[in-house]
């Protein structure tokens, strides 16, 4: 049977009253007594001797910007300047219709790339879309013949941008 403390600090139920005990101590002195134990496949040294003598010299400080994962995907722009990203229709600068683009979506925001560009050519706050027919855009990014094609109302719900990047 494996050892109580693994258990409890591995977040398994506890087995017996005494591992229930253990449960209710802070977890970093369940933490610390664990790596401080000998450990008799290793001569008696505990899990911190190879920790301070092997990994503690290699760790360096974290980076000062935390990491944000984010998720890319192929679109193409659609004859009414529109690319879909689940559900949500986002417009971009008309000059790529009917071109395929790159789309990077982070748990906020959603970036349009042009021909492996470096810089986008649209950023938007990524919005939740409660229906297949939610838009966002700028009237401004349409050419000036098609500025009657707008939606003024309906199914359609046309909202502001956050931020637009040219």
């Amino acid at each position: 049977m494996a050892d109580a403390r693994v258990l409890v600090a591995a977040g398994a139920a506890a087995p017996d009253a005494a591992a229930a005990r253990l449960d209710r101590e802070p977890h970093a002195e369940v933490l610390g007594a664990l790596n401080a134990k000998p450990m008799r496949h290793y001569g008696g040294a505990s899990r911190a001797d190879p920790f301070a003598r092997l990994d503690q010299p290699a760790l360096r400080p974290l980076p000062p910007v935390p990491f944000e994962y984010a998720e890319w995907r192929h679109a193409r722009v659609n004859p009414d300047y529109h690319i879909a990203v689940d559900h949500h229709a986002y417009s971009v600068p008309h000059a790529p219709v009917h071109e395929a683009v790159e789309v990077r979506l982070t748990a906020t925001l959603l970036e349009v790339f042009h021909r492996r560009s470096q810089r986008p050519i649209a950023r938007w706050r990524r919005r939740p879309s409660d229906s297949r027919t939610d838009v966002t855009l700028v009237s401004g990014e349409r050419l000036p013949g098609h500025q009657a094609r707008l939606p003024r109302s309906g199914s359609l719900s046309v909202h502001a941008p956050a931020i637009l990047v040219r």
